[in-house]
C-alpha cells in the first residue's frame, strides 16, 4: 500500500520576485507557486496484534483506537485491517467493513509479530 504518485510530466512552478526597502533595510521577497492539484488517496493498513496476550483491557483498548484513528482519516482514503496471532487474517478493506471487523476482534492463540506486520504491508 506504500505509494507515492510520481508526475507523468515535469511540474512548472511560479515565480515571483519583489525586493523593497523597510526601515532602511534591502528586502527580498521570493515566492514560488505550483500548480492546482487534486489530493493524493491516502492508504491506511491498521495491523493489529490479536493473540492470547492481548486478551482483556490491551485489544479493547488497541481496538479503541483504530476506530478513533479509522474515524479521523480522510473519506477519500482506502483502508485494510490486518489482524494476526500464529495466524494473519485480512479483513475489511472498506471503512464499514473495517469497522465490523474490528468490533468483532477477540484475542486467541500465539503471536507471529513478523507475519502480521509483513502482510500490512502487502495490502492492496
Amino acid at each position: 500500500m506504500n505509494r507515492f504518485a510520481k508526475p507523468k510530466q515535469p511540474s512548472e512552478l511560479g515565480l515571483r520576485v519583489s525586493r523593497g526597502v523597510v526601515g532602511g533595510k534591502d528586502l527580498l521577497r521570493v515566492e514560488l507557486t505550483a500548480p492546482e492539484r487534486p489530493p493524493l488517496t491516502p492508504d491506511l493498513a491498521l495491523v493489529l496484534d490479536r493473540s492470547g496476550s492481548m486478551a482483556g483491557a490491551k485489544l479493547q483498548e488497541a481496538k479503541a483506537a483504530a476506530l478513533a484513528l479509522l474515524e479521523a482519516f480522510p473519506e477519500r482514503g482506502r483502508v485494510a485491517v490486518v489482524a494476526y496471532n500464529h495466524e494473519v487474517e485480512v479483513g475489511g478493506l472498506d471503512r464499514k467493513a473495517a469497522r465490523a471487523y474490528l468490533e468483532a476482534l477477540k484475542a486467541s492463540g500465539r503471536t507471529a509479530l513478523h507475519a502480521g506486520w509483513r502482510q500490512g504491508t502487502l495490502v492492496k
